[in-house]
């Protein structure tokens, strides 16, 4: 799973995701930033203005190792062009069609940390339930096992009983 990206996507605008209005802030700031006489997209859209948060887990697998705010629009041919990437490990911005790394401005700053610490949470609590299952199926085992031995030994003094009790019967008969 470390290799692999894991992506939350916010293309609703109708969602109720916690994050989404930290997503729009985001967008919007750096949408002003980068050219203040456009104004920014409203909201994010199926297909016109989506939004991601991907990261990829660390090897130890509760925290991710990087995280990154995705900001994409639709083109018209239907297809979908990554115009900004955030590290929020970096704090930077990328700006993919200029070409042009600037660093996160101040007033984003703790939308982003809001973002990187869900994103953390989410990863510290997908690894805490695999844990968790993990420790329950080794107790499963564990108890099927003891009963497995116990069933056993039952089935042995139940046999040896049985070829007592025979013999008993054998020499009480003759």
């Amino acid at each position: 799973m470390q290799d692999q990206w894991q992506s939350i996507i916010f293309d609703d605008p109708g969602s109720t995701h916690p994050m989404l209005p930290l997503v729009i802030k985001v967008m919007h700031c750096i949408y002003r930033t980068v050219n203040p006489t456009r104004p920014p997209p409203p909201t994010v859209m199926k297909w016109r203005y989506s939004q991601s948060l991907s990261y990829q887990v660390h090897e130890n697998g509760y925290v991710p190792s990087i995280v990154i705010l995705n900001l994409r629009e639709g083109r018209r041919d239907s297809t979908m062009q990554t115009l900004f990437t955030i590290n929020l490990n970096t704090m930077m911005v990328n700006d993919r069609v200029r070409n042009w790394h600037f660093p996160v401005p101040n007033e984003i700053g703790s939308s982003l940390r809001g973002l990187d610490e869900y994103v953390r949470k989410i990863v510290r609590e997908t690894k805490e339930a695999e844990v968790e299952e993990a420790r329950r199926r080794e107790k499963e085992r564990e108890e099927h096992r003891t009963r497995v031995q116990a069933s056993k030994r039952r089935g042995c003094r139940g046999f040896l009983n049985f070829l007592l009790d025979s013999y008993r019967l054998f020499i009480f008969v003759f």
